[in-house]
């Protein structure tokens, strides 16, 4: 299989994914891929835990750890009230409400 070949194979694919699955319009890949990008960065916040526990291998822990942290965690936050807005829905409403859940049962 050469480049060409793997090019065509990829545009088959793409086209029998967006039968399969119903993709309307951009705007349903976009909403996928926020939802990857969401993925992503909930695995470096994570992966930047292990660092701060010291469960990662040396040469990955010479970093202001404290500091990726900060930054992972509000990438995971934006990443994720873009996929509310992209929907359309009110971020305000939707904290509000699970942190009444959370209350309402005493805490997490």
């Amino acid at each position: 299989m050469n480049f060409i070949d793997l090019e065509h194979f990829l545009d088959e694919n793409l086209l029998k994914l967006q039968a399969k699955y119903g993709f309307r319009n951009k705007e349903d890949v976009s909403l996928l891929v926020k939802s990857l990008k969401l993925s992503e960065e909930v695995g470096e916040f994570s992966e930047n835990i292990l660092k701060y526990l010291s469960y990662q291998r040396k040469e990955k822990l010479d970093v202001d750890i404290l500091e990726e942290i900060k930054e992972e965690y509000a990438d995971v936050i934006i990443t994720a009230s873009l996929i509310l807005k992209e929907l359309e829905l009110d971020i305000s409403e939707a904290l509000a409400k699970k942190i009444n859940k959370i209350s309402g049962r005493g805490g997490v």
